[in-house]
This record gives C-alpha cells, sequence and structure tokens, in this order.
C-alpha cells in the first residue's frame, strides 16, 4: 500500500520525504519490521520507541511516524503527527482495509463482568448458528484458532490484523472486551462498533487513571463512538449506567433486575448447584436455568440476552445455551473432587467489588463455613488492599491472606497493607505468603459443608516476581492438594 493512503484521515502536521512510496508491512516494534515497512515511534511507560529509530531502519523501515521531531534520514521519509496513537489505530485500520465495516463487531466494557458476558454471547451465537470471533483476556478465537491472550484488549494494529483474519474466515461477527486501557490510548479508534455493552463502573486501576472521573471518562468514550444506528446495551441498575443512558443517542437496550428495564430479571432462586429465574423481555417471559451462581451472574446473563434480542437471535437459542454453559475459565470455576465434601472455587476476583460479588454469592448459598484466599498484585492500584481486606473479614469464616503477582514489590509490604484494613480485632485470619502452601492450607482445614474460594488470578497459569513469570495454576494446585487430601483421610 502506498504511504499516501495509508496516512487517509490522518492530517499529519508534516510529511518530508516520498508520499507515493510503498509499504509493505507496519509495527511499532522495531524488531518486527522488514523492508519495506513503517514504524511507529510510540513513548510508552516503560520506553519510548523514538530510541529505537535507528534499529527499526536498519531493520527495513522506509517511514517513521512519530510525534517528536528526529534527524533526518536519506530515503525514509519521515512523518510528524499530533497524536501517535490516534494515528497508529487510523493507518492500522487503513492498512486492512477497514475489517470493521464488514465484520459487525460488539465491544464490551465495564469493571467487572466483561469475559463471562464474552463466553455467554459466544455460546448463544454458536447455538444460533452463528460463529463469531472473540477478543478479550483469556485468548483471542478466531474459528479454530486460539491465542494466548496479552493484554485484554490488543494493540490496534494487531486488532486489524485479527478482524482482517476473521473477515477472510467468513466469520460475520467479533466480540471483544474493550479495557479502559484500550480506551484511552486509542486502541479501538478506527473500530466501527455496531453494538457496544456496559457492565458497571467501580474503583479499578486508579494507579493508570488517577481518580474514578478519569476511568468513567475512559469507560464512556466507547459510546461516544459509535456509529447512529450502533445499539448501546446498558446496565440500568449501575449509577453510572443511569448517566451513560442519559447522554447516549443512540438505539437503546436497558438491562438490570432493581429499576425498570428492557430486560429485566425476577423470581430469582440460588443454590450452589446453580440459578433459575424469570427474564421480562420487550416481547415474552423466559423461564431461565444456569449453572451460574450469584447475582451478579443474572446480570451478565442479561447483558448477553439484551445482545440476543437486539440481534433478533431465537428465544429458543437463547435459553439453551444459557443452561448449557459451564462459564467462563477462572470465573467462579469450580474445583472438582472424588469426595466433594466440600466446595472448591476458583475466581479471578482481583478487587474489592468483584471480591464481595463472590463472596456475597457464595455466601447466599453456602451450608457452613466460606474459607478465602486472596492477595494483591504489585505495581498496580494500592488502595485497594485494605479493602479487599475489609470485604474478606466481612464475608469470609476463615482469612487466607498471600502473594498475588507481586511483579517489583515485596510479597511482604503487599500483605502489610492488605492485612491493615481488617476490621479491629478481627483475628479469623493467617498469612502464608507461598501461594501453593496457602492453597494446600485451605483445602486441609476445609471440612464438610464448607466453600474454599482461591481469588485473585482466576484463569492465570503463572506468577509475576519482578519481571519472571513462573508456572502456576490455582486450578492445577487446588486439585492436587485435594487429591493429596483425599488420600491422606484414607490413610
Amino acid at each position: 500500500m502506498k504511504l499516501n493512503n495509508l496516512l487517509k484521515g490522518v492530517s499529519p502536521i508534516m510529511v518530508k520525504g516520498e508520499r507515493y512510496i510503498d509499504i509493505e508491512n507496519i509495527s511499532y516494534n522495531s524488531k518486527q519490521l522488514k523492508s519495506p515497512g513503517l514504524f511507529f515511534a510510540i513513548t510508552g511507560k516503560e520506553c519510548d520507541g523514538y530510541e529505537f529509530i535507528d534499529e527499526a531502519i536498519e531493520r527495513g523501515a522506509v517511514v517513521i511516524v512519530s510525534e517528536k521531531e528526529f534527524i533526518t534520514y536519506k530515503n525514509v521519509t519521515k512523518v510528524i503527527v499530533r497524536d501517535i496513537r490516534k494515528a497508529c489505530a487510523l493507518m492500522a485500520a487503513n492498512f486492512y482495509s477497514h475489517p470493521s465495516q464488514r465484520v459487525e463487531t460488539t465491544g464490551i466494557t465495564g469493571t467487572n463482568g466483561k469475559t463471562t458476558i464474552l463466553y455467554l454471547i459466544a455460546a448463544i451465537m454458536r447455538y444460533s448458528g452463528r460463529d463469531c470471533g472473540m477478543i478479550g483476556t483469556i485468548n483471542y478465537q478466531i474459528g479454530d484458532r486460539l491465542i494466548p491472550a496479552i493484554n485484554t484488549t490488543p494493540s490496534p494494529i494487531m486488532l486489524q490484523v485479527f478482524l482482517r483474519e476473521m473477515e477472510t474466515a467468513g466469520i460475520t461477527n467479533c466480540i471483544m472486551e474493550v479495557s479502559s486501557h484500550a480506551l484511552d490510548q486509542c486502541r479501538v479508534d478506527a473500530i466501527e462498533f455496531n453494538k457496544a455493552i456496559f457492565t458497571n463502573l467501580t474503583s479499578e486501576h486508579l494507579d493508570y487513571h488517577k481518580s474514578m472521573e478519569e476511568y468513567a471518562a475512559a469507560k464512556s468514550k466507547l459510546f461516544s463512538m459509535l456509529k447512529d444506528d450502533a445499539v448501546a446495551i446498558i446496565n440500568c441498575d449501575d449509577n453510572y449506567g443511569k448517566t451513560l443512558i442519559g447522554i447516549n443517542k443512540n438505539k437503546l437496550f436497558t438491562y438490570g433486575i432493581k429499576n425498570t428495564s428492557d430486560i429485566s430479571a425476577f423470581d430469582i432462586n440460588m443454590s450452589l448447584n446453580g440459578t433459575s429465574f424469570k427474564v421480562k423481555t420487550p416481547s415474552q417471559v423466559l423461564e431461565i436455568e444456569t449453572m451460574l451462581i450469584g447475582e451478579y451472574n443474572i446480570y451478565n446473563i442479561l447483558a448477553a440476552i439484551s445482545f440476543a434480542y437486539s440481534a433478533g437471535l431465537e428465544p429458543s437459542n437463547i435459553k439453551d445455551a444459557i443452561r448449557d454453559f459451564r462459564g467462563a475459565p477462572g470465573r467462579l470455576q469450580r474445583v472438582e473432587s472424588i469426595k466433594g465434601e466440600f466446595s472448591v472455587f476458583v475466581d479471578y476476583a482481583h478487587t474489592d467489588d468483584a471480591l464481595f460479588n463472590v463472596l456475597n454469592a457464595l455466601k447466599g448459598v453456602a451450608e457452613n463455613k466460606i474459607i478465602v484466599v486472596f492477595g494483591c498484585g504489585g505495581n498496580r492500584d494500592r488502595m485497594k488492599r485494605p479493602r479487599m481486606a475489609k470485604v474478606a473479614a466481612n464475608l469470609a469464616d476463615n482469612v487466607i491472606i498471600t502473594s498475588d503477582n507481586p511483579r517489583g514489590e515485596s510479597p511482604e509490604e503487599i500483605i502489610n497493607e492488605i492485612v491493615s484494613g481488617l476490621p479491629e480485632g478481627f483475628k479469623n485470619y493467617s498469612i502464608c505468603i507461598d501461594r501453593k502452601k496457602a492453597i494446600e492450607y485451605a483445602v486441609s482445614v476445609a471440612e464438610k459443608g464448607d466453600i474454599v474460594l482461591i481469588a485473585g488470578k482466576g484463569h492465570e497459569g503463572y506468577q509475576i516476581f519482578n519481571n519472571t513469570k513462573i508456572a502456576f495454576d490455582d486450578k492445577r494446585i487446588a486439585e492436587e492438594a485435594m487429591q493429596e487430601n483425599e488420600v491422606t483421610e484414607k490413610v
């Protein structure tokens, strides 16, 4: 593709050099370039692409795009833009011929519930005979191809690559999680969304956004990007959802339990084995049965049903898909045991609100004690650490505080900050820095009718210490601990 075509809609400040040069690949990673390539010199938190311009040219870059001025190189076109991230998103869409214009794309944003809603919608689509691509926290899926996720929402270039692959494979729908980071960093700016779903807004990522106002503004950006004929699906029981409803000019579907909405749940019955409830839709009442537990999962299901109704899918397929859906990996995922005298669940809850939702759901169906194992990630929002401790102490009978992904922080210091949030006089907690030993201890003290919740990492198969990832899977460790516990009891 000619550079001049790549620059459509960009309005660069300056182009110095050949505008009609051929470009065969684009990247913001200098090591991935080959000739004739285009390099985006993006400044990030950890490194500055400007420092890799020489390497990019050595590897075949014939065009450099930057916000900052740099030396002029012979036979290299210099492009200076006002916003490198916006330019990258638009030029990537130009390079791959705007596949989102032909692949119907739905974005899901909000603090909690995105992954479960993604998997629910995919299940309903497949029951309805409509395949769909998936982009989310756990992996990216294009037909039978599964790519492990690096970020919830990948880079603007990879998004266009994946959408183009879906189009080539004949996949006409893409459902994606859209993170606040992605919205703030313009990763989805050149994607034409047909539908957008808002789940809820609670405190998270304040190490990045600095305030709830900034965080909310990032989330709302998805809805300001929608085309006039796009559909907005909004949780009307969430306070910020009500704000979005008030300012939204698109076709609207609302869902909820407490407030009047287009899709609403009533006659709710929950047990440790699942949930049943009725759903009022614009055309009829559906009787829903699901293996999922908890009110927050009812909201997730309502969001998926709202999508299905807005897409005109058959109610029978909606009901069947929800009935057979076993949950997203690492989202209140049950760990099976031979004896089954107590229950063990693994969940991704890593904020105080998410931990509250999961523990509150389990408390409503528990026969005996709840034991919770959790920690907090390093180099992330520190304010949530004491809040998570307070939630755990209020809703669990036995609290075991351990490591999560310490990253560059001391695990002991993270745990001290967690402990500072325990209510005065609360004694029913223990500290076990080694996460494996913490899980083993939780399983060893569990009695008949107890529930053990291992929270924080969910589907993740690793722990991060400094810049090193080591293999670690909460579910596998719990399974091994339960088997060992059963063998010990028999002996």
